[in-house]
């Protein structure tokens, strides 16, 4: 979802206004939330100020790479993908970035972690998942199947990564990649 209009009635303002706030809130940076509200960074600066006490961070992003060949970032950040998937279905999120369904996943996924116990020091910065929403609708990443038959996030120059920095993407899903950490840690 994506404002397209400068002329909007002041309910749908007030709308977009809202989603701006909550992306906010969530951690996306302000050029994102500019890109999907038309909302200017300065004011998106302010307001994120004034919600978080301090300036939103600057420099680039991560990409994709970077995050699905960090095993901790892969396992949190594809267990978030995989709600948005949920939530916006595969043709949707092909299609276009449901900035909606972000803000719920980021909800679901924190929310799934505290009922499971889980830091909030190793979640998935919101960021993270948003780099992997937009990159999937790019097509810079795809879909791979496991052998247990779920499919999880990869990189398709990852053959080519490995060659440089030795650090091959996993090949299977967080939660196989888990069990097989699991298992070397036994042995």
């Amino acid at each position: 979802m994506r404002v397209r209009s400068a002329h909007i009635d002041s309910s749908h303002k007030v709308e977009i206004e809202r989603l701006a706030i909550e992306l906010l809130r969530h951690d996306i940076r302000p050029p994102v939330v500019e890109a999907a509200t038309n909302i200017s960074t300065d004011r998106l600066r302010t307001w994120y100020k004034e919600i978080h006490n301090q300036s939103p961070p600057r420099g680039a992003m991560s990409s994709s790479s970077a995050i699905l060949l960090c095993p901790k970032r892969f396992i949190e950040t594809t267990l978030a993908f995989h709600i948005y998937l949920t939530l916006t279905g595969l043709a949707q999120a092909k299609r276009e970035i449901d900035y909606y369904a972000l803000c719920n996943t980021i909800r679901l996924y924190r929310r799934k972690r505290a009922e499971l116990g889980f830091p909030a020091k190793n979640e998935a910065p919101s960021n993270d998942i948003f780099v992997l929403a937009r990159d999937f609708r790019s097509g810079l990443i795809e879909l791979a199947e496991c052998r247990c038959g779920a499919h999880y996030p990869t990189v398709p120059e990852r053959q080519l990564v490995a060659l440089f920095t030795g650090k091959l993407a996993p090949r299977q899903c967080p939660a196989c990649h888990i069990e097989q950490y699991r298992s070397t840690m036994r042995d």
